[in-house]
């Protein structure tokens, strides 16, 4: 986006002239002049001039928000990204945090004997996980760093820089408990010569909020748990001739409500919609314009922890598919929006055969006779 000046009309009102219609963000900023308090508030209006011949000028609210930012005062500047990004944003259970650290002597004298901290609080961190290396020393929710494990922390001349980089992974899943905060508060700090690490030597805090555990059970199946038929057909398929089978779908989600519920795969060649279609939620069906079987859901409500639904899917080998194993779920696509994160759920399940591997009862590799 192109810069734009700011032309100081009054106080701490500026006016933004010559804004396209097409650009969609205005980048600024701002120093503090001297640091009183850990943090300052700012709030933001975005007010449109009205001018009527021979009134004065007024102005139209049509925006406003609040922020918060954290003040840093320190010597050595510290900063920390996780996953590419400076910003809060939402995660995901079983989901890899990539963290990066970057320490920067912005000071005029030299630094001896820095020690570097990441600070992860959070009870949903896999610490087996952790790949760091740097060894840093691991204590409760901290990792730190000294000249022991980095002897450039020995010494750290003006202007010199550093960067660590590590890894940890969160927890594959969580059982609820509203007592927790299902997230992962980020920061660094650094201590120098054995002082303590105070407030202000502290880095950009970031707060990763962990999406709702939404997931996707599906089976494939010819008999049903009570040893009943579900299917009809040859077993296993024959060209030319048409297998019927069941699919068994049933999602679970915790932690918040979804927006925009989606299941949904593309049929493969060979196989089609057999209907049979139920749902506890929602609907499922067969759209002939994408040629996918889709369960729409929308909204899920947190009351709603567990759907569950079910259709049959015919399919008629040719006698190309002899002596072959027949792909008959390729990888369905399950997506949400999280309320809670305002962040985007999205994850496709592994593909399904005429094996029937969730099938007990069959016997065979389900190669196509």
């Amino acid at each position: 986006t192109p810069a734009r000046p700011l032309i100081q009309t009054e106080g701490g009102a500026w006016q933004i002239s010559n804004l396209g219609k097409n650009e969609n963000e205005l980048k600024t900023g701002f120093k503090v002049k001297e640091k009183k308090q850990p943090s300052i508030n700012l709030k933001v209006k975005f007010e449109l001039p009205w001018a009527v011949p021979g009134q004065p000028t007024k102005y139209y609210l049509f925006y406003e928000k609040d922020l918060n930012y954290e003040i840093i005062k320190s010597d050595l500047n510290t900063s920390v990204i996780i996953n590419g990004s400076p910003l809060d944003q939402g995660v995901n259970f079983g989901q890899t945090l990539n963290y990066f650290i970057n320490y920067a002597n912005k000071g005029e004298t030299l630094m001896k004997d820095v020690v570097i901290m990441a600070v992860l609080e959070s009870d949903f961190l896999d610490w087996s996980t952790l790949i760091d290396k740097n060894n840093g020393q691991v204590s409760g929710n901290t990792i730190s760093w000294s000249k022991q494990e980095i002897p450039g922390l020995t010494e750290i001349t003006s202007g010199a820089e550093g960067t660590i980089d590590f890894f940890v992974k969160l927890k594959t899943s969580a059982v609820v408990d509203s007592n927790k905060a299902y997230q992962v508060k980020s920061y660094v700090k650094y201590s120098v010569l054995g002082k303590s690490a105070t407030g202000e030597n502290q880095s950009n805090t970031i707060i990763n909020k962990i999406n709702s555990d939404l997931n996707l059970t599906e089976q494939l199946r010819y008999f049903s748990d009570d040893n009943l038929a579900v299917g009809s057909g040859p077993l296993p398929p024959k060209s030319g001739e048409t297998t019927s089978l069941k699919v068994y779908w049933t999602i679970s989600n915790n932690l918040h409500e979804l927006d925009d519920l989606r299941i949904s795969f593309k049929l493969p060649a060979n196989i089609r919609w057999g209907g049979k279609n139920r749902s506890s939620v929602g609907e499922i069906s067969y759209d002939s314009a994408s040629n996918q079987i889709v369960w729409q859901i929308g909204r899920l409500p947190i009351t709603v922890y567990k759907a569950d639904g079910e259709f049959n899917l015919d399919l008629t080998p040719l006698a190309s598919d002899r002596n072959t194993i027949m792909i008959i779920l390729p990888g369905t696509n399950i997506s949400a929006l999280d309320n809670e994160t305002g962040m985007p759920i999205d994850k496709t399940l592994p593909a399904k055969t005429s094996r029937l591997e969730d099938d007990k009862m069959v016997s065979g590799d389900g190669v196509v006779q």
